[in-house]
């Protein structure tokens, strides 16, 4: 049963109570239903507090990755359009090069997800995510608590997960070491105002999305079957709300820290390897992203027979 994407207690039960509850035979059967049903009520009236915390709180987290995502690709464009203008072509190729890559790799999850669909809904999701509008219908999927299809590869949870990657790793990262290693081979007064913005922007947008999925990683330990605290390392989040709001801000201010040391250590490997350090970021992290798929085995996902599936 999910609550926190339902838009009420009462339908939350209501929707739980039709699916998973038997049906009734006889008399006896329909009042243990009633009543197992008003106590479900009872209890949800007891937590309605909780839920609709957790439903504001969901929101925050999803508009403001949002915000930040969108703030960075679109300061991205900006100055790779800056560089087009002061005539820095390789600059500009470059920037080019890490948007388009992002958008093909949207669109290849985008198909291998939907690869078992109706081509219309394949074709409906290539062109989501070649509009770079996966972020928003990821986010959009998980706020609204929308179940698990079993012909995609990836739960709503999942592809908001592989959705954010894609853009820290394959666009987010690559468009600051690019712009950091122009900074610091520009003459002052030759450096425009919104490449430093657009800096800002992407450790912004780096640090609160690996925070939040961290959060996130942890949060799922805690509200699993076994309960908060099983975990001997991953679950040990403060219940408190003040008390969370602190671990967010040490978090984040951890993982700007953290992101920039990785952005200035690929900035200097820049300046004494500029012509192979986009190539070899980009072979190592298609390596990576492969490994983790295969791993994973969804690589190998939409080949699978129906009559093999569980």
């Amino acid at each position: 049963m999910s609550i926190k994407g339902s838009s009420g207690i009462e339908h939350a039960i209501d929707h739980w109570a039709a699916a998973d509850l038997p049906e009734a035979e006889s008399d006896e059967a329909k009042e243990a239903i009633e009543f197992m049903k008003r106590v479900a009520h009872a209890l949800a009236k007891k937590i309605v507090k909780w839920l609709k915390m957790a439903r504001v709180g969901l929101t925050v987290r999803i508009a403001a990755a949002l915000i930040l995502t969108y703030e960075d690709i679109m300061t991205d464009i900006l100055v790779s359009l800056e560089f087009k203008e002061t005539g820095r072509d390789g600059f500009f190729r470059t920037s080019v090069g890490a948007l388009a890559l992002a958008i093909f790799l949207h669109t290849l999850v985008a198909w291998l997800d939907s690869a078992k669909k109706p081509p219309k809904v394949s074709f409906r999701r290539f062109l989501v995510s070649f509009s770079m509008l996966s972020p928003i219908m990821d986010a959009y999927n998980v706020w609204t608590g929308k179940d698990t299809d079993k012909d995609l590869m990836f739960t709503p949870d999942e592809a908001l997960v592989m959705s954010r990657v894609i853009e820290l790793v394959f666009e987010n990262l690559p468009e600051s070491v690019l712009q950091t290693y122009n900074l610091l081979n520009t003459a002052k007064s030759d450096i425009a105002p919104i490449t430093i913005f657009s800096i800002m922007a992407s450790l912004a947008a780096a640090a609160f999305i690996m925070c939040d999925s961290s959060i996130s990683h942890e949060r799922s330990y805690m509200g699993s079957h076994q309960g908060p605290y099983v975990h001997p390392i991953f679950g040990y989040i403060p219940a408190k709300t003040h008390r969370q709001v602190g671990l967010y801000t040490g978090m984040f201010s951890f993982y700007v820290g953290y992101f920039s040391m990785n952005v200035l250590a690929y900035t200097t490997l820049a300046t004494y390897f500029h012509i192979l350090l986009i190539p070899i970021m980009v072979i190592f992290e298609l390596c990576v992203y492969g490994v983790a798929q295969y791993w994973r085995g969804g690589l190998l996902y939409f080949r699978a027979p129906l009559e093999n599936e569980i």
